[in-house]
């Protein structure tokens, strides 16, 4: 049996030009992550981070923080999707990233206007009914995915560990496809269970930054915890969702 450690990256940036670094609070909660991980000793022979900036310095902090020394490769393969595309795909006119802003500002609570706004334009790529919009489908997000953690699982005999630095997206998809599988496999299900959309997306919207989702990895595969954060310990600031 092998252990799979997925770690979302910290905080991105606050602006657009600087979303794709990691904030003061996000580079913090990497250091505890790194810290937590080498306190219940976690020492992982395979590290891999998507090849995302805010992934790659959550990562680098996050090693550094726990002492190891091991060689890091990176997998595009855990990368986010584009939620740019997702979004303006559901309103063309969100293109204009002004008329977007003008047009939340418009409501009371505009974070929350964007967020039900994003769980619907996310819920309709999931549906697989529109797929001609999207440079990604939602299919081809998922099977990109399983592709990458396929190679992780490949690179790791019985007892050893790995721990993958990588998006909400990726994680919620490998929990919710884990979760929703007909019965146990060693790859996540090629064909879409059902309810895995509904699940993913609950848990996507909930998945908090540098949150810890462990998958034991033997004749079949098994998420045996989901999106921990006790590394952050009871200070609510440090938990964040963006």
């Amino acid at each position: 049996m092998s252990v799979i450690h997925l770690v979302r990256h910290g905080q991105a940036g606050s602006s657009r030009a600087a979303y794709d670094q990691l904030s003061e609070l996000g580079e913090r909660q990497a250091r505890l992550a790194g810290e937590g991980l080498a306190a219940r000793g976690v020492t992982p022979d395979v590290l891999v981070t998507g090849t995302m900036r805010r992934q790659q310095l959550t990562g680098s902090r996050l090693w550094e923080a726990a002492g190891w020394e091991s060689d890091v490769s990176t997998d595009a393969g855990w990368n986010e999707y584009d939620h740019d595309a997702i979004i303006e795909a559901y309103k063309p006119a969100y293109r204009n990233h002004a008329v977007m802003r003008a047009d939340l500002a418009r409501h009371r609570h505009p974070r929350k206007a964007f967020q039900e706004m994003f769980v619907a334009a996310a819920s309709r790529w999931a549906s697989g009914d529109f797929d001609d919009d999207y440079p990604e489908t939602f299919s081809q997000f998922r099977d990109r995915v399983a592709l990458a953690l396929g190679r992780v699982t490949s690179r790791l005999e019985s007892g050893r560990s790995a721990v993958v630095v990588s998006s909400g997206g990726p994680i919620a998809w490998v929990a919710a496809g884990l979760l929703t599988a007909p019965s146990p496999a060693s790859t996540l299900p090629a064909a879409l269970p059902d309810g895995a959309a509904t699940v993913w997306r609950r848990l996507n919207e909930v998945t908090v930054n540098t949150g810890v989702t462990t998958v034991l990895a033997g004749s079949a595969l098994t998420a045996v915890s989901l999106n921990d954060h006790a590394h952050l310990g009871g200070d609510r600031s440090l938990i964040t969702y963006r």
